[in-house]
């Protein structure tokens, strides 16, 4: 399996900010434990900080359901061949019960909801060529029922989520072992390939 490039810093010497903040992280995630994502950002107070406060704004706020967001990430994910980031965004999906994760893993044009299924397509060029995205884009998601402001959100969510799995291959995070006994102990086995 392996190791991060870079080590996750013993609990014992983490700044009295820095537990905060896994405090606050652990709270809005719902779980006991810490992300190793987040525990490898421990090296950086700053960056910690700064991204675990981008990943509540947009992830955990704003206007677009929170379900559609974990499903854009997981897009992402997928589509980066991230197993550490699908592996947790799944679990999440599954945790929600949204069905159509599922159908995300396996063909995103599988996705019965129009709606759904554009913003996922749009995340994956916003992520892939973002001066490719075009004014007919944003009408066809406008046609599907997304406000302006709706838009923008999901624009920020791909963004931003292409930007941590990008930072979770770069530092080659490693699955956490409660996500892979949560996987395991649904019969949920993902492959990213």
């Amino acid at each position: 399996m392996g190791m991060a490039r870079i080590a996750i810093v013993d609990s014992q010497k983490l700044s009295s900010e820095v537990v905060n903040i896994q405090n606050d992280i652990k709270e809005l995630f719902g779980v006991d434990f810490v992300p190793n994502f987040f525990k490898v950002l421990s090296n950086n107070e700053d960056v910690l900080s700064g991204l675990y406060l981008m990943n509540k704004k947009l992830l955990h706020e704003g206007k677009l359901p929170n379900s559609l967001k974990e499903m854009i990430f997981l897009t992402l994910a997928l589509r980066l061949k991230c197993n550490y980031c699908a592996s947790i965004h799944y679990a999440k999906l599954h945790d929600l019960d949204i069905g159509e994760a599922e159908d995300l893993v396996t063909d995103i044009s599988l996705i019965k909801n129009l709606l759904v299924r554009k913003v996922l397509l749009f995340s994956i060029k916003v992520m892939e060529s973002p001066r490719g995205v075009t004014d007919v884009d944003i009408k066809e998601l406008e046609k599907v029922g997304l406000s302006k402001a709706e838009i923008i959100e999901a624009i920020a969510v791909a963004s931003f989520s292409s930007s941590i799995v990008k930072t979770s291959l770069a530092l080659k995070v490693q699955t956490d072992d409660e996500i892979k006994e949560y996987l395991e102990g649904k019969n949920i086995e993902l492959k990213v390939a």
